[in-house]
């Protein structure tokens, strides 16, 4: 059965079709200034972007908190250009590209190409994908991203069944599950659907489906077991974002998640609404929204499996706080549901109509990253300066010309300082205390304010033949005033034998 209603080819016509490829060349083209934005500006990193510079020093099998795949990515890019913000924005940005790719033609055999451009560029309406993604996400795009292909993938599978596409349907559900421990939701979300809707429960629903189940076992059996063996580790960090704010009742804390999940979707997706519902009742008497294709009732049935799914997890009393970013590869198919929910949106006039509006809050946001800086101090927004860490690099050198490891008490400082010197390995603090890795000859650990008290007898606790040789203070003025000095303790340790 053929996913493209009979009534929606009326409305796209050759024109609309050749401008999809000019869609793609924008869009292209917006994430390369994306790019160039991130290097040209030269911000202070993000939280993200700090810890992928730290953890990608090297290839393991389980890093923490987050699943392995983005940093595995990450590794390969610095790599290919080396440890700097090109590798780190072009990855981020590739995926991101990638997403509206993967959305784009997942809907073009749905709603044709003028409402595939519309509900690919209707994710610049949606901030958690607008700004937050450029921002201060990199395991979520990711995952985001693979979850727009295994959509594109699960419809042409259900067009055109193939041994091959079940495999590479593996394939994609294991490298989701390896970029964020929630595409499992998603991916609950999408089985659910596909068994309620009889045509597509018919077609995909058979031995095939066990070569894609083998394949993603394949894929993320690896890292299953590094996960099994450090289960604490990888599950304690998220587990306490979930329960912040929480309360001691279990009623309360039930309450407390429902309502973050409400609020965080509506944050997610209202400009989104706001635009489809202007458009759905100014021609609310021309047409109503039909549950007889099956494509309708897919996405109505997957979203409506999302907010089972996660109402309950909520209702485990466990998840008091939910956050944008957790709910971001569940959301970003809901204008692509609206457009097939309500074809009426379909009409040239309309489609275009929601472009221009896309297209308006792109150049919005593509100029709100280079001026933020100076608009922030207008409003009485705090806007975060970071030390010279080129100053004090070059100062370590000269202190220190043999060392070969760094440990940093904080990450950004950690990760700004390696991007300055990338032939250092350099390591967090914490990390070397629980870790404790392999460490030989001349160590330098750099410490900033309450973390310095009582560093020593720990890390001798952690290395019985460390020895201090040399201690100061770096005394840091921030660029053009902008606050007081950064002061930062050192010490020159000797691990090991003289």
């Amino acid at each position: 059965m053929p996913l493209l209603l009979s009534e929606r080819k009326s409305i796209v016509d050759s024109g609309l079709i050749r401008s999809g490829r000019g869609f793609l060349l924008c869009l292209a083209a917006y994430f390369v200034l994306q790019v160039a934005f991130r290097i040209g500006l030269a911000a202070p990193l993000s939280f993200d972007e700090a810890e992928q510079i730290l953890m990608s020093q090297q290839l393991r099998l389980g890093y923490g908190t987050q699943p392995p795949l983005y940093y595995w990515l990450q590794w390969c890019l610095f790599q290919m250009f080396g440890v700097n913000l090109f590798a780190l924005a072009a990855l981020k940005n590739l995926l991101l590209f990638s997403l509206y790719v993967c959305i784009y033609f997942t809907a073009k055999p749905l709603v044709g190409a003028g409402g595939a451009m519309a509900a690919s560029a209707s994710l610049l309406l949606m901030p958690q994908f607008s700004w937050e993604a450029q921002r201060d996400l990199t395991h979520t795009v990711l995952s985001t991203a693979i979850a727009a292909a295994t959509l594109w993938l699960y419809f042409t599978l259900v067009r055109r069944p193939a041994m091959w596409r079940h495999a590479l349907m593996g394939l994609l559900v294991g490298l989701g599950l390896l970029s964020k421990y929630n595409f499992a939701v998603f991916l609950a979300g999408l089985a659910t659907a596909s068994l309620l809707v009889a045509h597509y429960r018919q077609v995909l629903w058979n031995r095939r489906m066990l070569l894609a189940a083998g394949v993603a076992l394949l894929i993320f059996l690896p890292h299953a077991v590094w996960l099994f063996d450090h289960l604490g580790i990888a599950t304690a960090g998220t587990l306490e974002k979930m329960r912040e704010g929480g309360h001691a009742d279990y009623l309360s804390n039930v309450a407390s998640g429902l309502s973050s999940v409400l609020l965080t979707t509506l944050t997610i997706s209202a400009p989104q609404w706001l635009v489809y519902g202007f458009f759905s009742l100014r021609f609310r008497k021309k047409r109503v929204p039909g549950m007889i294709h099956p494509e309708a009732r897919f996405f109505a049935l997957l979203h409506a499996a999302f907010c089972v799914y996660v109402t309950a997890i909520v209702l485990t009393g466990e998840v008091s706080a939910m956050r944008g970013r957790w709910l971001q590869p569940l959301l970003f198919s809901l204008p692509l549901a609206w457009l097939v929910l309500w074809p009426v949106l379909l009409q040239r006039g309309v489609t275009r109509r929601i472009l221009q509006i896309a297209q308006v809050a792109g150049v919005i946001i593509l100029l709100a990253f280079p001026v933020r800086g100076y608009l922030g101090p207008m409003i009485g927004k705090k806007v975060r300066t970071d030390p010279p860490y080129s100053d004090m690099s070059a100062q370590l050198d000269r202190l220190f010309p043999n060392a070969s490891v760094l440990v940093v008490s904080e990450q950004r400082a950690a990760a700004s300082l390696y991007l300055q010197q990338p032939a250092r390995r350099t390591l967090l603090l914490d990390d070397v205390l629980k870790q404790r890795p392999h460490l030989q000859g001349q160590v330098i650990v750099l410490m900033r304010g309450a973390v310095a008290d009582g560093w020593m007898e720990k890390l001798q606790d952690a290395y019985p033949d460390s020895r201090i040789e040399r201690q100061g203070r770096l005394d840091l003025p921030y660029p053009c005033g902008a606050g007081k000095a950064a002061c930062y303790d050192y010490a020159s340790i000797r691990i090991g034998a003289l």
